[in-house]
């Protein structure tokens, strides 16, 4: 038996306070400027560039880095939080 409480109530209260721009794609849009700006990517977990064409965009588009990691702050150290209970070994098998 894995014990999985722990971990359950860390991934609730990371969706729970989950910023929706976290959930939001890097639009590039349609017009054809090159602007280089800034967006949550949450498969690297990490804010990083893209190239945004001037329209189209949505909430998850900022001019630099760090105005993408202040807003997504809370999201990032949410996920460093849970990430480092799962390095700890906080899964643990018991017998039954």
């Amino acid at each position: 038996l894995i014990i999985i409480s722990s971990l359950s109530l860390h991934i609730y209260l990371v969706h729970d306070s989950l910023n929706p721009i976290c959930l939001l794609p890097r639009l590039t849009g349609k017009c054809r400027s090159k602007l280089h700006r800034w967006g949550w990517n949450p498969q690297k977990t990490i804010c990083e560039e893209f190239i945004y064409g001037g329209c189209g965009a949505n909430e998850n588009n900022f001019l630099t880095k760090e105005e993408c990691e202040a807003v997504l702050s809370t999201w990032i150290r949410m996920l460093e939080v849970l990430m480092g209970t799962l390095n700890t070994g906080l899964l643990t098998e018991t017998s039954e």
